[in-house]
């Protein structure tokens, strides 16, 4: 298998990947330093991006 992206866009798949997982990992998620904006991509009830948030964990 080959991916094509660029180093930017693998920086900022990394950088969600490892918000996402820190912030469903932590037991007050309150307290993760998170902006709002992605605080509200994470609780947001789209059911495609909650996929999309779930294979970023590894469960689809």
């Amino acid at each position: 298998m080959s991916l094509c992206l660029s180093d930017r866009d693998l920086d900022a798949y990394l950088w969600l990947a490892g918000v996402y997982r820190a912030w469903c990992g932590a037991e007050d998620r309150n307290e993760v330093p998170i902006s709002d904006e992605v605080r509200e991509l994470f609780l947001s009830s789209d059911e495609y991006l909650q996929a999309d948030l779930r294979e970023l964990l590894g469960e689809d």
